[in-house]
């Protein structure tokens, strides 16, 4: 019995001399579609869009036209973040591999945009028919109430996630410190015609980037949801509230994101958690021995 507790204090003080500083290990975290989703909000507002100002009303791609905008305004998100990650003491994000889901068809499709099809009020091409494709947000705009002035459809939408060093405490980190949001988006814009004004919106098939801001709500936790069997799995859910600015043509649109980010990854142990456990081990197995022959 005196060898075995010899045994368990060295291994004990080995793993404690030699564990140090912690240090930081890259972990990446793979997104759970089921609990991520991301909605997006744009309120009534006032813009000059050319020559014509208009009180531009996003809404539901059909239906009522007095809102709000509900349908095709919410994705799941999907793909994974990278982190550098010291158990119960920080977090820093490094970047996001994270895209949109798909959520229903829009219009427009970008299949039918023809750019050689020109007039004055589309100089860069324009959608040859009222089709729809798949898309992860899609809406309809209205002008001064009075008539539709465009569809548009965010396809291929790319979300990024970075921050410095966040400090861990009790679980939980400042969510308010991260930025966030659209990195690139392809964005097809199908403009209409309306009586006396014209079509105010353009016909066009671009590509939106660096859509995203300080995230605004107060806390993101990091908790281990199920100890028992996977000791080792850690959830991140990251609440999100958003102040955006989107680009209509050259019209800037004030707009917002909420939503919710729930992560998970495998941690991996400190060096000196290793050591203690492996010094408990060779305990273990030298006290099953039994005394040496003399």
């Amino acid at each position: 019995m005196r060898k075995l507790c010899r045994l368990l204090l060295v291994a004990a003080f080995a793993g404690t001399a030699y564990a140090g500083p912690s240090s930081a290990a890259t972990i990446v975290w793979t997104v759970d579609q089921s609990e991520s989703y991301l909605s997006l909000a744009v309120p009534d507002q006032s813009v000059t869009i050319g020559t014509t100002t208009a009180t531009i009303q996003v809404r539901n791609p059909s239906g009522s036209n007095s809102g709000p905008w509900n349908i095709g305004n919410t994705a799941a998100m999907g793909g994974t973040l990278t982190t550098d990650y010291v158990e119960g003491s920080s977090i820093e994000f490094l970047s996001g591999d994270m895209f949109g889901l798909v959520s229903g068809n829009y219009r427009p499709n970008p299949a039918a945009f023809n750019p050689a099809s020109t007039n004055t009020a589309n100089p860069n091409g324009q959608f040859t028919n009222t089709t729809t494709a798949p898309g992860v947000f899609g809406a309809r705009v209205r002008a001064n109430s009075l008539a539709d002035a465009a569809f548009f459809n965010f396809t291929s939408v790319d979300y990024d996630i970075v921050s410095t060093a966040l400090g861990i405490s009790a679980g939980s980190f400042a969510a308010n410190s991260l930025t966030l949001g659209i990195a690139s988006a392809d964005v097809a814009f199908d403009g209409l015609s309306i009586i006396f004004i014209g079509q105010p919106i353009a016909d066009s098939l671009s590509t939106i980037t660096g859509v995203t801001g300080t995230n605004t709500a107060a806390s993101g936790t990091i908790t281990a949801p199920n100890p028992g069997g996977d000791p080792l799995l850690r959830r991140l859910e990251i609440p999100v509230s958003l102040p955006l600015v989107l680009n209509l043509q050259g019209t800037m649109l004030n707009a917002s994101a909420s939503g919710t980010l729930v992560a998970y990854a495998y941690v991996v142990p400190e060096p000196g958690t290793l050591l203690l456990l492996g010094g408990g081990l060779l305990a273990l197995a030298a006290s099953r021995r039994g005394p040496r022959a003399h």
